[in-house]
């Protein structure tokens, strides 16, 4: 029995031992190893390197995206939703006292909050927001960047991607 590599070695099925190679095939009596896949293929290298870093920047925006839930894991869907209209209307009230504001006011009532104290908190939070998220983005940013960066042909693009990680806290 015979193993025929085609798609740049990444696929192998195994053959009678008289199988012709077909254009772009390549048949060994073994299974091949990765050097003799990459000697056989020389797309292969390439590919893969750019395949992993696919990966890795994958791995890295799950993890900038898990990072940003936990900002507002503490608050309900439909809350969050309204952070928008909630500074829309905060923002409005401290450019005009008279501003309409339907939703801080709901707000405000039922807490026993002036509409004015909410505004503030309002604002407080969504710059504490900002500030996190910023960071989370401006990390998820600079590690795409320097993944995008890395020249797939130095000896030593792996070892360079690897290094690209998320700061530990």
């Amino acid at each position: 029995m015979s193993y025929c590599y085609s798609n740049d070695g990444q696929s192998m099925r195994a053959v009678d031992l008289d199988y012709q190679a077909q254009d772009g095939e390549v048949v060994f009596d073994h299974y091949a190893t990765d050097d003799e896949l990459n000697a056989a293929f020389l797309g292969r290298i390439g590919q893969r390197l750019i395949n992993l870093r696919t990966s890795h920047l994958g791995e890295i925006n799950a993890h900038a995206a898990k990072l940003l839930a936990t900002l507002s894991a503490n608050y309900p869907e439909g809350e969050v939703q309204s952070w928008s209209q909630q500074t829309k209307e905060a923002d409005a009230l401290a450019a005009n006292p008279d501003a309409p504001t339907p939703l801080l006011s709901a707000i405000a009532t039922a807490r026993g909050l002036s509409v004015g104290n909410l505004a503030m908190r309002v604002h407080a939070k969504a710059n504490a927001y900002a500030r996190a998220s910023g960071q989370i983005i401006g990390q998820r940013q600079a590690m795409e960047d320097a993944l995008l960066a890395i020249d797939l042909s130095a000896q030593d693009a792996v070892a360079q991607m690897e290094a690209v990680q998320w700061p530990t806290a």
